[in-house]
C-alpha cells in the first residue's frame, strides 16, 4: 500500500514529487502489547531526486488503539510523526543506509519506525486518569472504591501509632 514508483525520479535527478498516501498498516508486537491501527495512516510526501538517492520528506498522521498505562482500558491516541529518510541508488555506503533495488520504493518499514518512535512510554487514556484500585480492583474513573480509603500500607502502621 504504501509502495511508490519512483522511476520518473531516478531518471530525472533535480525533480520533486509530491504525494499523499493513505492506507491500512498491520498491527505491531503481539499479545497484550499489540499495537492495533483501526483506521488508515495517511502520509503527506515529498521525494526529491538527486543523482545518487531519492530523499523522503513528510508528515504521518496515524491513530493507534493502545491500553493506558493506569487504568488498562483501551483508548484511541493520535499521533503526528515527522518522517525523513534517504533511499541510495547503489548498494555501496554505509551499514544503515536504505537502498533501492529497483524502481519502487517500499515505504512500510519506515514509516512503522516513525510511528514507533511517537509512542509515548507511558500512554494515558487521559491526563487525569485515576487508575484502578490495587484492592478491588475498581476503575477509579468510573466509580469510587471504599476499600483503598481504609486500608492502611503494613509498613506505615508504625507511624499511625504514633500519632494516637
Amino acid at each position: 500500500m504504501f509502495q511508490v514508483d519512483v522511476s520518473f525520479l531516478k531518471d530525472n535527478p533535480g525533480e520533486t514529487i509530491k504525494l499523499q498516501l493513505e492506507g491500512p498498516l498491520p498491527p505491531l508486537g503481539e499479545g497484550d502489547e499489540k499495537i492495533e491501527f483501526p483506521f488508515p495512516v495517511r502520509i503527506d510526501l515529498e521525494l526529491t531526486s538527486t543523482q545518487e538517492a531519492v530523499l523522503a520528506q513528510g508528515t504521518i498522521q496515524a491513530t493507534i488503539r493502545l491500553n493506558c498505562a493506569r487504568c488498562l482500558e483501551p483508548f484511541h491516541l493520535q499521533l503526528e510523526a515527522p518522517f525523513e529518510e534517504v533511499y541510495y541508488y547503489t548498494g555501496k555506503g554505509e551499514e544503515d543506509w536504505i537502498f533501492l533495488a529497483g524502481k519502487v520504493i517500499d515505504l512500510e518499514p519506515e514509516i512503522t519506525k516513525a510511528i514507533f518512535s511517537e509512542i509515548p512510554m507511558k500512554a494515558l487514556c487521559r491526563e487525569d486518569c485515576r487508575g484502578f484500585c490495587p484492592a478491588c480492583g475498581r476503575n477509579l474513573n468510573e466509580e469510587e472504591c471504599r476499600c483503598r480509603q481504609n486500608k492502611v500500607d503494613p509498613r506505615l502502621a508504625v507511624l499511625e501509632e504514633l500519632l494516637k
